[in-house]
């Protein structure tokens, strides 16, 4: 893994710390999967640390993202963040809506 990849796995450990966040071939990500072909060798995933409660089920979080770049990771789970708050009355919004 180059330094950049590196640096850019750090920066979102650190802001999204509730999510495990990785840079990993499907196969890895999905080992009982049946992963034929994939164009893109490596993809950007986050998975929960704790399991969902059926409340965050019902809100939408999810317990596994992947995403092909950590820019649409992080979006993603921006909004996620955004979604617990409103869970949790917390009020301020992150994104633009």
């Amino acid at each position: 893994m180059t330094d950049l990849p590196a640096r850019r796995l750090a920066a979102m450990a650190e802001t999204f710390p509730a999510w495990e966040i990785r840079l990993a071939n499907l196969a890895e990500t999905f080992p009982n999967g049946n992963i034929r072909h994939d164009r893109q060798t490596y993809w950007w995933t986050a998975t929960r640390h704790a399991p969902l409660s059926r409340e965050e089920r019902n809100a939408e979080i999810k317990y596994l993202i992947v995403r092909s770049t950590p820019e649409r990771l992080g979006e993603v789970l921006t909004r996620q963040v955004e979604l617990l708050h409103q869970l949790r009355g917390v009020r301020h919004n992150f994104t633009a809506t």
